[in-house]
């Protein structure tokens, strides 16, 4: 698999025994999928959301992720993005950590989802190749998203039997990437479907009203496809240029090393 974490992270960045690791297998997502009904999906949710779930489920790493898009901007629907991960401080519990961060070379809210959930597993990953001690604290790692149709791409992956060897896009493949590697350094994965489509000018119309509609021309099929194209070319840029400046730091570092 062509990966920058193959090709530049994984000969000195984790335990030797991933060298050995059969990447054939992450062909498939590792991780296992939940997809509960609204109200199961919730209350197991808030499970983990809650102040007192560090002490309750110490050795769970509980992140949840979103994506977000603004109104389409032009006729091709490309939606200014953003994307966050939030966990529980293991220290002061009652306080949330948060990372968000902008994606503007990205178009798609559905996209944005991904981001999320990726940086969700690159987090954890930097606990196992940093041997921060927090790493040894946590065994399971359980990714909240409310991007059901990725979880039932992603299920419906683990079913395949081997011959789809590759997604399209390279992202999707990244995620694979850390979702297999953190298997096997024995961290279990999960992926958990919890419905969040609360938004204001659905929930409280009168208080916030939507903007009224604006009116696009139907976009040409062609330049549709051309645009998909040029998403699925840049997501790999994407990738190298949103790494934290701390990591390309311990890259360089480990390069130079004998």
């Amino acid at each position: 698999m062509s990966s920058i974490f193959q090709s530049r992270l994984l000969p000195r960045l984790v335990p030797d025994h991933l060298d050995m690791y059969d990447e054939s297998q992450w062909i498939r997502v590792q991780g296992s999928i939940h997809i509960l009904r609204h109200s199961e999906a919730i209350a197991y949710a808030k499970q983990y959301s809650d102040k007192a779930s560090v002490q309750k489920f110490p050795g769970v790493y509980a992140v949840f992720t979103d994506g977000a898009g603004s109104r389409p901007t032009n006729e091709l629907g490309f939606q200014y993005t953003s994307a966050s991960v939030v966990w529980r401080n293991k220290a002061t519990p009652k306080e949330w950590e948060k990372l968000g961060f902008s994606l503007p070379r990205n178009g798609k809210s559905g996209r944005a989802e991904i981001w999320a959930i990726y940086k969700a597993l690159h987090l954890a990953y930097e606990k196992v190749i940093d041997n921060d001690p927090e790493r040894y604290s946590f065994h399971t790692l359980k990714i909240f998203t409310d991007y059901r149709s990725l979880l039932n791409k992603l299920e419906k992956l683990k079913e395949e039997d081997g011959r789809m060897l590759r997604w399209r896009d390279e992202l999707i493949n990244e995620l694979l990437w850390l979702d297999g590697a953190l298997a096997a350094c024995g961290i279990t994965v999960e992926y958990h479907f919890v419905p969040s489509k609360f938004r204001p000018d659905i929930r409280d119309p009168d208080r916030y009203p939507p903007p009224p509609p604006e009116e696009f021309s139907g976009p040409d099929r062609a330049v549709m496809r051309n645009r998909r194209i040029e998403f699925e070319e840049s997501s790999q840029r994407e990738i190298e240029w949103y790494e934290d400046e701390d990591l390309k730091n311990r890259r360089a570092a480990y390069s130079a090393s004998p």
